[in-house]
């Protein structure tokens, strides 16, 4: 511990003093020596007593606490530590001379070694809050009196004054974004002044301050305050299990206690390494304000977390737009920042999302220009370090710091590094990464968090490897061996086909859409990964149903998914396993809707209860025959109608159907109601008629076909859903999908979904696709299958938001819980692509099952002759093999009949003399295969 500051003022006493401290005198910084001992001198004043007179007696001795000063923020060895009473502080700032800003100063922690870092800090005894949007004296002083806490309440060096600099980019991007805005309006909503302060303000220059430029604004003069708290405990990082955790448990204390007195704090404030200056007056004519207040230590550690609390008295900061500081779940061993504007970034999660993309150099070519030096070595740009003020000589000179892009991070011959880079070669910089520096750039507002996250500075999307795949868990296994079948089973499976979804699309799948293939395909008996995807979608449509929609288009996550697989083929589990993930959530009664479906009504009651839920519904054909029957009630016939509905509500509201008792009739705000049923092949095709074609039934309701597979049985895992999966399923269910309970239509509080950005790549592929569905619907039209071509864009965009959302994976906040980071949700490329992958063969696969759909017992007869002619290939079906089979055995007439419509729809024709190994034959051949035939005769010829 150093020593106390010597009681002789006289000048060669101090600079003796500080040469042993610091080292040689140097003359140039003799004016800050000097003020920093006329400061000094005031702290062994003796302690009075109420009258002003020399106490006779010693009162009890004050605890002393330490503090770290520095004779400037370009202090080099932070090394002059004291031992100080909070009396003596009150006195030490009690004094405020003319100069400039930058001076003697101090930081309220003691660190480890000489280098002013908060992963350097080690303890703190006081709290310092800067209220710069405003507050009176009397107004901070009345609040901080009502709390009963002890205080240090001193005006700053720019006190009242008339002009403030604001970053001009996002200033800018706000007043675009709010048409009729002025900066009277920005400086309110997004900085929180005060508006008697701003209520004329006007901007009247626009400068360039180092790579920055800001916004002159001229107002009212504003009055600035410190405020010094002493703390009942002491925050002690070696209390905590990392530096990094420790860090943001003061973080969330400084934004809790701000929280707690309504205050608009510097968001800056929050960093255990921030230095403060002592008092200062730009000139002689600058009041300087200086109040002591009694009371108690400030008991930090006791605060609520983030509730409100009410101001203990009238007038505390409450103007009509004032608003909470913003406390942001993160977890605590990633690296943050927060910009000027006190918008807060994730740096971790962001580089993990954009980090291997990030062109840092672009970025700063366009935003900051003015931070580059004239070197360069190769890819390796040389810039002015953005952490300076770290350097042992405070060196901002553009060596020894570069910056590379992340695509050119290849020739940089920088071993084992993936992403962009920013790197200094200074020893103040040793232990500082990337991040580290990205942190400083965005709080000093040379590059803000939009820069950072456009496409004009990222690289293409590409393909990412989904590190999961590498652990072989037994259903990992057996999706990878979906496709690796044997001879026999392939070459069987071969005639009908392997189903609609090919391997690429269920392989491979991020987050916790993975997992869940994983654990569904691990604990079923007849693993089926096209079922066990078709059912995940479902499950996490509800999950996040009502919380998100998808940027630019609104589109909400609930699908229609029907899953088709022969008898005994293994369908149950995907049901099955949705349950059993909700009710280890314990959210069974929000999540999983009714599996008995009876009428329209009890559809809609079920919705009330639960509007963002999935309905299970096992031997779904029969549902659906039942609503097709002639002689169905209304109340079953309207069950189709009343899916339909909610499907196409899921962005409005639903009402249900009109009665003459008005109270019956019932109103939902944006209902979220996933459907996800199974079925046999031949059950779907003899529910379903053409008005299901046509209704939008087919083309609302997405099929997952096995097709012929059918494994054997294998005994299951008894393992229970993955923990990773229950905190996804409860984070996501844990956002209020009503987030500002102020906002009423009707009398009713509005949802407000999270908005899942969609990348220009995405889009692209996303317009592309579109294209090509339009396309196709015209071509479909001819044959009357039109509207199964009309959602598959929409389908396509429900699938991207699920697997998006499916992707981030919580994360724990500070009272553990799992969190949904909304930051990283966003729709890539490669989420695209695989949605439009997915989008496209759940619509083949429906036009294909319209070829089975018949009316009546003459189309199903025809339907089947078909299909038996069509299986034939290209060498046909001979009227003796037609008679021979199960198709063809009617009456002569009625198989002629049969035959000659098919012939006249162009379904088949008579092809004679078709090549074979011996003999050519004549038979009927399936339009698909009459192109390689050049012989077309009429059978009645």
């Amino acid at each position: 511990m150093k020593p106390a500051i010597p009681e002789d003022n006289h000048k060669e006493t101090q600079e003796a003093f500080r040469e042993a401290a610091h080292g040689a005198y140097d003359p140039h910084e003799a004016e800050g020596r000097a003020a920093m001992a006329e400061l000094e001198s005031q702290a062994t004043l003796a302690p009075e007593n109420g009258s002003g007179v020399a106490a006779a007696t010693a009162p009890l001795p004050e605890p002393r606490f330490g503090l770290t000063f520095g004779r400037s923020r370009a202090e080099v060895r932070w090394q002059d530590r004291r031992a100080v009473t909070f009396t003596e502080l009150g006195d030490l700032l009690r004094h405020a001379p003319v100069g400039g800003k930058d001076g003697p100063c101090y930081t309220p922690a003691v660190f480890s070694g000489t280098v002013r870092r908060k992963d350097q800090a080690t303890k703190i005894h006081v709290v310092v809050l800067d209220a710069d949007c405003g507050h009176t004296l009397d107004e901070i002083r009345t609040a901080i009196a009502a709390r009963g806490w002890r205080a240090i309440i001193h005006s700053t060096h720019s006190h009242l004054t008339e002009r403030t600099h604001l970053a001009a980019a996002p200033a800018e991007k706000w007043l675009t974004a709010n048409p009729g805005a002025t900066i009277t309006d920005y400086m309110v909503a997004k900085a929180g002044y005060l508006p008697r302060v701003v209520a004329k303000a006007q901007v009247v220059d626009e400068v360039a301050e180092g790579a920055a430029r800001n916004l002159v604004v001229q107002h009212a003069p504003c009055p600035k305050y410190r405020v010094i708290l002493p703390l009942d405990q002491p925050w002690i990082a070696s209390e905590y299990e990392t530096q990094d955790l420790a860090n943001a448990k003061w973080r969330e204390r400084i934004g809790a206690l701000a929280h707690a007195l309504g205050l608009h704090h510097d968001q800056s404030c929050v960093d255990t390494s921030r230095l403060f200056y002592l008092p200062r007056r730009r000139s002689e004519d600058q009041p300087f304000e200086h109040v002591i207040l009694d009371g108690e230590p400030c008991d930090l550690w006791d605060l609520p977390d983030a509730a409100p609390v009410a101001a203990p008295a009238p007038g505390l900061f409450d103007t009509p737009k004032a608003r909470a500081p913003h406390l942001q779940p993160v977890d605590p061993t990633h690296k943050t920042a927060i910009t000027p504007q006190g918008e807060f970034i994730d740096l971790t999660t962001w580089a993990a999302q954009f980090g291997g993309r990030f062109e840092i150099v672009t970025a700063l070519r366009a935003k900051a220009p003015g931070i580059f030096s004239k070197r360069r070595s190769g890819v390796k740009f040389h810039i002015h370090c953005p952490n300076a003020g770290s350097h042992v000589t405070n060196s901002a000179e553009g060596t020894g710091t570069y910056a590379v892009n992340a695509s050119q991070v290849q020739f940089a011959q920088l071993p084992s590094v993936n992403g962009f880079v920013i790197h200094c070669m200074h020893n103040g910089c040793a232990g500082l990464d990337r991040l580290d520096h990205l942190k400083a750039m965005l709080e000093d507002g040379t590059l803000t968090p939009d820069d950072i996250a456009s496409p004009a500075f990222l690289v293409p999307d590409i393909p990412q490897i989904d590190p999961s795949a590498l652990l072989k868990s037994k259903g990992e296994r057996i999706i990878e061996e979906a496709s690796d079948e044997d001879e026999a089973l392939v070459a069987a499976a071969a005639a009908e086909g392997q189903g609609n979804i090919p391997p690429a699309l269920y392989t491979n799948l991020p987050g916790a859409l993975g997992l869940m293939m994983s654990w569904v395909l691990a604990t079923s008996t007849k693993p089926q990964p096209v079922l066990a995807l078709g059912a995940s979608l479902a499950f996490f449509g509800a999950c996040v149903g009502q919380r998100v929609q998808l940027q630019n288009w609104g589109t909400r996550p609930n699908v229609m998914i029907l899953g088709v697989a022969y008898s005994g083929g293994g369908k149950q589990q995907g049901m099955s396993a949705c349950k059993a993930l909700a009710r280890a959530a314990g959210l069974t009664n929000e999540l999983i809707g009714p599996e008995d479906l009876s009428s329209d009504a009890g559809i809609v009651t079920a919705t009330i209860k639960a509007p963002a839920s999935v309905m299970l519904i096992d031997e779904a054909s029969k549902l659906i025959s039942a609503t097709n029957a002639k002689h169905a009630g209304p109340h079953v016939k309207g069950i189709s109608t009343t899916l339909m509905k909610l499907y196409s509500s899921s962005a409005t509201t639903y009402a249900s159907k009109a009665y003459a008792d008005g109270d019956r009739v019932k109103t939902i705000d944006q209902p979220c109601i996933s459907f996800y049923g199974c079925s046999t092949p031949a059950e779907l095709a003899g529910s379903l008629t053409s008005n299901d074609i046509t209704n939008g039934l087919l083309s609302r309701m997405v099929v997952f076909d096995v097709g012929e597979r059918d494994p054997r049985s294998v005994a299951p895992s008894q393992e229970a859903p993955p923990l990773a999966l229950v905190d996804w399923v409860q984070a996501w269910r844990r956002i209020d999908p009503i987030r500002n309970p102020m906002a009423r239509e009707g009398g009713e509080p509005v949802i407000d979904p999270i908005v899942v950005r969609l990348t220009d790549d995405a889009d692209a592929i996303r317009q592309a696709f579109d294209d090509e569905m339009h396309v196709a619907k015209l071509r479909a039209r001819k044959r009357g299958t039109d509207a199964l071509y009309v959602r598959a864009h929409e389908n396509a965009l429900k699938f991207a938001l699920i697997r998006a959302c499916a992707a981030a994976m919580p994360i724990r906040n500070e009272a553990r819980l799992p969190v949904i980071d909304e930051s990283s949700l966003v729709v890539d490329a490669t989420t695209m692509r695989w949605a439009v992958d997915l989008s496209r063969a759940t619509v083949i696969r429906m036009e294909a099952t319209t070829e089975d759909i018949a009316d009546n017992q003459f189309q199903a007869d025809a339907n089947k002759l078909r299909k038996f002619i069509k299986k034939a290939g290209e060498k046909g079906a001979t009227m003796r093999e037609i008679c021979r089979t199960g198709a063809g055995r009617y009456p002569e007439k009625m198989l002629k009949d049969l035959l000659t419509a098919l012939s006249t729809g162009g379904e088949i024709a008579w092809v004679g003399g078709i090549k074979t190994g011996t003999r050519p034959r004549d038979a009927y051949v399936h339009a698909d295969y009459l192109h390689l035939h050049g012989h077309v005769a009429d059978p009645e010829a």
